[in-house]
């Protein structure tokens, strides 16, 4: 069989438009370039997705089976059914500071969704009984995907399940996954059951084949590391009221994963040396760790909130704005398995620096880098690039050289020799 002829079956929790972070972008990126390859894809999700041709929604038996208490065989041990106990204090939203986006924003992830995977895994059974099980491969986008592969494997289903791993929950604890409380380490659970049984399993970079192989004891020849990329058209323009000359910038989920006290922390040392710096925080909370309320109160308890500027969550639109309104982006997470804002930050103009543990840099290897929480060369790193010009634009010009040998393409094309058996 020629890959025009591959039939692919994606079950994701994202695609955009229906997003909440970069899984949703990342996955609409894969589907387009795997049909400009001549692939066939199909896209399963468990949300409403009215307005989008391409994708098919299984709201109604996520809906029907979220009221059943079925118990999926191979899953007994997964007790979990939200992401935080009952008795203790839910995710409350944050006013935001300042707002860049007037688009309302979509909850994917309520407190409920380790019952909604369940669910899900019992309508993707449904649909499949439904429409034929002609596919070359199942495609399962991170942990969410796994009760559909344990399902289908009690019912003998034998399509060949993939994973592709954008986050585990390694990344997501910020390494410290044995520490934290009982979702983090039933999630971790899950996911060595999954990955070991996949078939085969994609990841974003070379760091997440690592946390693979030394977190997770999944054999290397199982591993594929397929870099990051997404299409992506920069704005021309940012927020000229925003752009003091010496803004670096942070995009992402305000969660522990991110490395946002030690930003803060970093502020704090740089605004010392130079008092015109700004910090703008693009991004909020979510269900499963907001840290917004704390790091907000963090920075006022600093008295830095004269430099420090909270967007909130913001749209595509104003995100492009915000990256032509800075002068330097920052990826400061402990643990980072890609970082596709990073690559929207360099094809903006904006350079970027980042911690040593950020996979991006599989791609872009002349990005500056610094241990996590080492403040001084963190803090000298952003001084150095913010107060000299010639030195971003030639960082700049290094890292969309880089880029420029990025071949998303190419990359696409590794999953369809792997699903061909090359």
């Amino acid at each position: 069989m020629q890959a025009s002829q591959k039939k692919i079956l994606i079950l994701s929790w994202e695609i955009l438009p229906l997003m909440e972070g970069g899984l949703g972008v990342l996955v609409r990126s894969l589907v387009d370039e795997l049909r400009n390859q001549g692939a066939e894809v199909t896209i399963l999700v468990p949300h409403n997705a009215d307005g989008i041709k391409d994708v098919i929604s299984l709201e109604d038996g996520v809906k029907k089976y979220s009221k059943v208490d079925e118990v999926i065989p191979g899953l007994k041990d997964f007790v979990l059914k939200e992401f935080i106990p009952k008795g203790k204090k839910k995710y409350v939203k944050w006013p935001q500071l300042y707002s860049a986006s007037t688009m309302k924003r979509v909850t994917l992830y309520p407190n409920n969704t380790p019952i909604s995977t369940r669910a899900y895994a019992y309508a993707v059974y449904d649909w499949l009984q439904d429409n034929g099980q002609d596919f070359d491969v199942i495609y399962g986008m991170d942990w969410m995907a796994i009760p559909t592969h344990l399902l289908l494997l009690h019912h003998q289903i034998t399509i060949p399940f993939y994973y592709h791993i954008n986050s585990t929950e390694v990344d997501r604890s910020g390494g410290h996954v044995h520490y934290n409380d009982h979702t983090a380490r039933a999630l971790y659970e899950l996911e060595k059951k999954g990955f070991y049984l996949a078939d085969k399993i994609a990841v974003v970079s070379d760091i997440s084949k690592q946390i693979l192989i030394e977190d997770y004891n999944i054999p290397e020849e199982k591993i594929y590391p397929i870099y990051n990329d997404i299409s992506f058209e920069p704005e021309k323009l940012g927020f000229e009221h925003l752009d003091r000359g010496k803004n670096v910038l942070f995009m992402g989920r305000v969660v522990a994963q991110k490395g946002l006290f030690f930003l803060i922390e970093t502020a704090a040392r740089v605004l010392q040396i130079d008092p015109q710096v700004t910090f703008i925080i693009a991004g909020d909370g979510s269900t499963e760790g907001n840290l917004l309320p704390e790091i907000v109160e963090h920075v006022a308890k600093r008295k830095l909130e004269r430099n420090i500027v909270f967007t909130g969550w913001v749209n595509s639109d104003s995100k492009k704005q915000l990256y032509k309104t800075s002068q330097l982006f920052v990826m400061p997470s402990p643990n980072e398995p890609f970082g596709l804002t990073a690559l929207e930050a360099i094809r903006s103009g904006v350079p970027t620096i980042a911690s040593e543990t950020s996979g991006f840099i599989s791609v872009v290897p002349s990005t500056p880098t610094f241990a996590y929480y080492d403040i001084e060369a963190f803090a000298n790193t952003i001084l150095h690039f913010i107060q000299n010009k010639d030195a971003r634009i030639d960082l700049l010009k290094r890292q969309q050289k880089d880029l420029s040998h990025h071949n998303w393409p190419q990359e696409v094309r590794k999953l369809l020799n792997l699903i061909e058996g090359v």
